[in-house]
């Protein structure tokens, strides 16, 4: 092949890419919003196959290896463990790593603040050595709270249950 062939051949390439391109630019344009909102763009969502990021909004979210409640769980995330979304449809939300489905009410845009644990303001009739024996505690039976120093607990008081109070009188474990 001669010289003046040979850059015949390029010459005539890179018109052909250039085509190429023009055709891709004008395909682009025409699926462009109209010429009122020049500059406006829809945003990908996931059910078009885009990426997106998520927090777990719950204590625990399993995923799971199909859409289904009933799916096998393959792992589990614990409160605003960040998550990739690639696909979203009837409410469920597909991750890639692991392959695996979320419940998409269980997916939030921002991490969950943890709340403040609250604790229970005791009443002025509650001693304050029942107090220090107590704290904030969880009685299993009356027999605990007794053995505790705690019974009978009243309404407010902590520990206080309604399982405790058997005739639902605001007392536990007369």
């Amino acid at each position: 092949m001669t010289q003046a062939a040979k850059g015949s051949l390029g010459w005539v390439v890179a018109g052909g890419l250039a085509l190429f391109m023009l055709g891709r630019l004008s395909a682009e344009s025409s699926n462009t919003s109209s010429a009122t909102q020049p500059f406006a763009t829809a945003s990908p969502t996931p059910s078009q196959g885009s990426l997106v990021t998520k927090y777990a909004a719950s204590p625990t979210v399993n995923c799971r290896a199909e859409a289904s409640a009933t799916g096998a769980i393959v792992r589990r995330y614990n409160r605003n463990d960040l998550v990739t979304v690639t696909l979203e449809e009837s409410g469920w939300s597909r991750l890639d790593q692991p392959p695996c489905w979320i419940k998409s009410s269980l997916l939030v845009d921002a991490p969950v603040s943890e709340a403040p644990r609250r604790v229970a303001e005791t009443p002025r009739s509650f001693p304050a050595q029942r107090l220090a024996a107590v704290g904030d505690v969880y009685f299993a039976n009356c027999s605990a709270a007794r053995a505790a120093g705690a019974a009978p607990i009243r309404v407010g008081e902590p520990g206080y249950s309604r399982r405790l109070d058997r005739d639902g009188d605001g007392v536990g474990c007369e």
